[in-house]
Formats: C-alpha cells, sequence, structure tokens
C-alpha cells in the first residue's frame, strides 16, 4: 500500500471553533472531574488510554446517556479488543436519540431526482411514536424481529427506531437488492 508523502490535515478547525465544540467541554469537565491536568486532545486521548473506565464512566455521565450503565464499567482482556464497556448496561438506542422534541431538522433526505424532505426532531417523534403502536398493536415485542423491504429513506429510519424502542431487532433490504437478492 502506498501513502502520500503529505500527511498535513486538509482542515483543521478555527480556535473558535474547537473553544465551542462538545468535546473541549468534555476535556474540561474531564480535567476538573479528572483531577488532572489536560491541556488539549492529546491530553484527554491519553488519559482515555491509561484510565479507559474512569473515561467512558466520566463520557456516559456527561453525554446524558438514558440508561442503566450496571455495576461494572469496563470487562479488560489483556489486548483492548477483546474488552467490553458496559458490559451489564441496557440503553435503549430509541429512547436516546429520540430524546429532542424540536423543530430542528432530524432527517435531511435527498432522493435520486434531489427533490428534498426534512422530518424535524419533533415530527419524527411523531412518526416512530406512530409506528411503534402499530407494531405493539400487530403483537411485536422484546426480541422479536422487523423487517423492511424499503429504500434508504426516512422511512426505514422511522422503523428502525420504531422496532427499537420497543426492544425489537430491525432489519432492512434495500429494493435495489430485488426480488431474488432478498
Amino acid at each position: 500500500m502506498t501513502y502520500a508523502a503529505d500527511t498535513s490535515p486538509l482542515w483543521s478547525p478555527s480556535p473558535a471553533t474547537v473553544a465551542a465544540s462538545r468535546l473541549e467541554a468534555f476535556r474540561k469537565h474531564a480535567e476538573t472531574a479528572a483531577g488532572h491536568t489536560l491541556p488539549d486532545y492529546a491530553a484527554l486521548w491519553n488519559w482515555s488510554i491509561r484510565a479507559p473506565a474512569a473515561f467512558w464512566e466520566l463520557a456516559w455521565d456527561f453525554m446524558g446517556v438514558i440508561g442503566d450503565k450496571g455495576p461494572r464499567v469496563l470487562d479488560a482482556t489483556p489486548e483492548m479488543i477483546g474488552s467490553r464497556f458496559f458490559p451489564d448496561g441496557k440503553i435503549n438506542y430509541a429512547e436516546n436519540l429520540l430524546r429532542r422534541r424540536d423543530d430542528a431538522d432530524a432527517i435531511v433526505y435527498r432522493a435520486e431526482d434531489k427533490a428534498e424532505r426534512r422530518l424535524s426532531h419533533r415530527a419524527l417523534y411523531d412518526r416512530v411514536s406512530q409506528l411503534r403502536q402499530v407494531l405493539l398493536d400487530l403483537g411485536v415485542g422484546p426480541g422479536d424481529r422487523v423487517a423492511g423491504f424499503v429504500s434508504h429513506m426516512p422511512e426505514a429510519v422511522i422503523g428502525l427506531l420504531a422496532a427499537s424502542s420497543i426492544g425489537a431487532i430491525w432489519s432492512s433490504a434495500s429494493p435495489d437488492f430485488g426480488v431474488q437478492g432478498v
């Protein structure tokens, strides 16, 4: 494999952009909470690999993850690749994604014909709630499987979130696969 000789970044954020970022807010929070000097991203990253359990517990709390962490933060293995974070934890993906209910864009979809559709957080929540109720009325429950033969469009996201909100497993196949591909 050949790599480019120039390894300089294609883009770097301005100091003002960095200062206003959530990552910078987390770095400052971590510095205070951990009682370590973490003056920049590199220091934060180094702390995260030296103290992964402390880092990830703090990240969970800072991000306001809705759920139960469980009693163990890290089930570590000698090689990091087999480690499990929050192995006893329970979260609902949909609950965390749907907590916003404002009118800002949640999904901006642009079709192949360039037609654009936008769904606000409020509209996404409402559509997911409607489909969730239909699935519940059909008897779908935790662990059940729900599949959609649906294009990559907002309805696929709505299906995923509705199934996930119940604890069901979602899978989808694009009509591009054709009947034989499914």
